[in-house]
């Protein structure tokens, strides 16, 4: 699994030792060897949160050795990355020679002050490439793997026919995709007692979703073999999700064959109610907690602009599956890692790994 971390960091001056450490003869050529361009003689110093920094120093047990010839000097790991699509790398030297805390020394084969046109203070976003072989991944359930769009709409229009409203497909859309109140979005602000009408269709919702849900909705393809096969690599598999009624989601997996409890290691089930963001990152905090895994180790696959953006916040890799109400570009914008059709490219993408030279 090739992952995208995105950390921003203020730029500061140093006490000018990056310099005359990459001039060392050695450094130079070991860097060249490791990145694949000449260092700079320097670096650039960027001031960053404690907790992406704890992250990264997580992420650099992974990264490239440069390894000292002499007792003398220090070894330093190394991460690729790129600023602006400048290839660059972070440099973390052993902790005995820490000048500054929480900063990152960033090399390039340029000056990327002047390159960038930077100063003192100015906000950069670095973009750090890693591939990695995930302990988890925590799926998503509508959209991703139960086929459920049309359902969301005909639940709509069923409720909202009465009230003489016509629901739009992309309102509505958009809506999910970005994890908001559907009922918010398809009823007008000039509605006569809107707030009212809205506490009364969540209601009608919550007594029709059941029985409707379990004849319209469907387990999308490849479901069973994508999960089958990250069982053979020893992969632990999570589902989460919010929905009034267990039961309707594990009614469609039995549907195919499947019992949900068995299927995967960790299920959690939330009733509509919370902000979904919160929601959501609620539920695969307690997952990890279940599987006892590291969000370092762990991908989240969702079809949602939402689901992307909260598997950025907590430090996931993310997966966008095209089989729900995401489109590709809002995905990659909300910063998913990779994008599929559907699960059966889902293995594939997990085993691409990128040259670290």
């Amino acid at each position: 699994m090739i992952q995208k971390v995105k950390v921003k960091g203020v730029l500061f001056s140093g006490l000018g030792r990056g310099r005359s450490f990459i001039e060392i003869g050695w450094v130079s050529e070991g860097i060249k060897n490791l990145v694949g361009f000449t260092p700079y003689p320097g670096t650039l110093n960027l001031k960053i949160s404690q907790t992406d920094f704890e992250f990264l120093m997580h992420m650099s047990r992974e990264g490239l050795t440069l390894r000292s010839p002499s007792a003398e000097f220090c070894n330093a790991v190394l991460l690729k990355g790129k600023i602006k699509n400048i290839p660059c790398a972070l440099i973390f030297p052993e902790e005995t020679v820490w000048v500054h805390e929480n900063t990152l020394e960033v090399i390039a084969s340029l000056k990327l002050r002047e390159k960038l046109g930077l100063s003192e203070g100015d906000e950069v976003e670095v973009e750090i490439l890693r591939s990695f072989m995930p302990n988890a991944v925590i799926f998503d359930v509508d959209g991703t793997l139960i086929d459920s769009k049309n359902f969301f709409y005909e639940l709509a229009q069923n409720l909202l026919k009465p009230y003489g409203i016509s629901p739009s497909y992309s309102c509505l859309r958009e809506a999910m995709n970005k994890g908001l109140d559907p009922w918010h979005a398809l009823i007008p602000e000039d509605m006569p007692d809107r707030e009212r009408v809205i506490s009364e269709l969540k209601k009608k919702d919550s007594e029709i979703f059941s029985d409707l849900y379990r004849k319209t909705c469907k387990l999308l393809p490849a479901v069973d073999r994508a999960i089958k096969e990250l069982k053979l690599r020893s992969i632990k598999t999570a589902l989460i999700t919010t929905t009034w009624d267990l039961d309707a989601i594990i009614s469609v997996f039995r549907d195919h064959g499947i019992d949900v409890n068995s299927y995967f290691d960790y299920v959690s089930i939330t009733a509509f109610g919370e902000e979904k963001g919160r929601s959501i990152k609620k539920a695969i905090e307690d997952a990890l907690l279940k599987l006892s895994v590291s969000p370092l180790r762990t991908l989240y696959v969702g079809d949602a602009e939402i689901n992307i953006r909260v598997g950025r916040e907590l430090k996931l890799a993310t997966i966008g599956v095209l089989s729900g109400v995401g489109e590709k570009l809002e995905l990659l914008e909300a910063g998913a890692d990779a994008i599929i059709s559907d699960l059966k490219e889902l293995i594939s993408t997990i085993e691409e790994v990128f040259d670290a030279k």
